[in-house]
C-alpha cells in the first residue's frame, strides 16, 4: 500500500505527462498555463515603445534645428508625445508581459 505522498506523486507526474503531450506545459509552478493571447499583445506593446523610443528623438531632433520655423512647436509636440507614449507602451507592455506569464494578482 503507498503512502499519501507518493499518490500525489504519481497525480503530479500524469499531469506533467498530460501537459507535455498537448504542448501546454506551463512555465511557472503553481501550474497556471501562459496566456499566449496576452503574451503577443505584451510583446507588441513593448514593440510599439520601442519604436516610439527611437522615433521620439529624431522628431525631437528636427524641431531643434528648425526653431524658426513655423512649424517649430507642433514638430516639438509630436516628439514629446512620442516619448510620452514609448514610456507607456513600455509599462503597459511589461505589465501585459507578466499577468501572460504569471496570472492575473489576486486580491485578498
Amino acid at each position: 500500500k503507498r503512502n499519501n505522498c507518493s499518490m500525489h506523486m504519481v497525480g503530479f507526474e500524469r499531469l506533467l505527462k498530460h501537459l507535455i503531450q498537448n504542448d501546454k506545459l506551463p512555465l511557472n509552478p503553481y501550474l497556471r498555463l501562459m496566456d499566449k493571447i496576452a503574451l503577443q499583445k505584451g510583446l507588441q506593446r513593448v514593440f510599439y515603445g520601442i519604436l516610439a523610443a527611437f522615433i521620439g528623438p529624431v522628431v525631437i531632433m528636427q524641431a531643434f534645428q528648425n526653431e524658426g520655423h513655423p512649424w517649430y512647436w507642433p514638430v516639438l509636440l509630436i516628439g514629446l508625445l512620442f516619448f510620452c507614449g514609448a514610456i507607456g507602451f513600455g509599462f503597459w507592455g511589461i505589465l501585459t508581459l507578466v499577468n501572460a506569464l504569471l496570472g492575473k494578482k489576486r486580491k485578498g
